[in-house]
């Protein structure tokens, strides 16, 4: 499946990342059987799909920030369960948002204020021969259910030629499911692609 931003960028995006609906569609309920099946998922493990989806949607509409393009991971080890949710959007920098500038990644999607975090670091690295800043960090998020442990990965990518800054970012509360999740994200981002209309 491919994802476009801003008609400046495509993205790959893996076996097991789906592109959810924007905001005003995870509003309504009708969106979510057809989006299973559409997915592929065994018809055994559909409804239990649907009520994750439900819960994703929303944590999205609750919590998180709209503007971005939401996604959602498969568990490694159950594709009919969601072991992450992702979201990538590309903006325009400011005089602050720079490759050595840690501002870059102020915009992740969980509010601030609602989060603990006691393991953090921040990379500065190269991603398909662009700048990029890597944060990677685990951290307790006070969700409207309750508290959760959370682990997050945000890259920054700064592209060359075109002005927006892009970035990924990826959250889960299976700590296990992923491994190496800053090299998931790294891999991901390393795709993206200009287009040239």
């Amino acid at each position: 499946m491919i994802l476009t931003l801003k008609q400046k960028f495509e993205l790959d995006l893996p076996v097991g990342w789906r592109e959810l609906p924007p905001a005003s569609v995870l509003e309504t309920d009708t969106w979510i059987y057809e989006w299973v099946e559409v997915a592929g998922v065994p018809v055994d493990c559909r409804e239990s799909l649907a009520g994750e989806l439900k819960l994703a949607a929303s944590l999205i509409l609750s919590n998180l920030d709209q503007s971005r393009t939401w996604m959602t991971i498969a568990n490694p080890a159950d594709p009919s369960i969601i072991g992450a949710l992702a979201s990538i959007v590309a903006f325009e920098p400011v005089d602050s948002d720079s490759p050595s500038s840690v501002s870059a990644i102020g915009r992740p999607a969980l509010p601030e204020d609602r989060t603990v975090s006691w393991m953090a670091e921040t990379i500065e690295t190269t991603i398909a021969d662009h700048p990029a800043l890597v944060l990677h960090d685990m951290f307790v998020f006070t969700f409207d259910r309750g508290p959760e442990l959370i682990e997050r990965y945000v890259g920054t990518l700064f592209p060359d030629a075109p002005s927006d800054i892009v970035q990924l970012e990826i959250l889960t509360s299976n700590t296990s499911a992923f491994g190496d999740l800053v090299g998931l994200g790294n891999a991901v981002l390393a795709g993206l692609r200009e287009t040239h209309e």
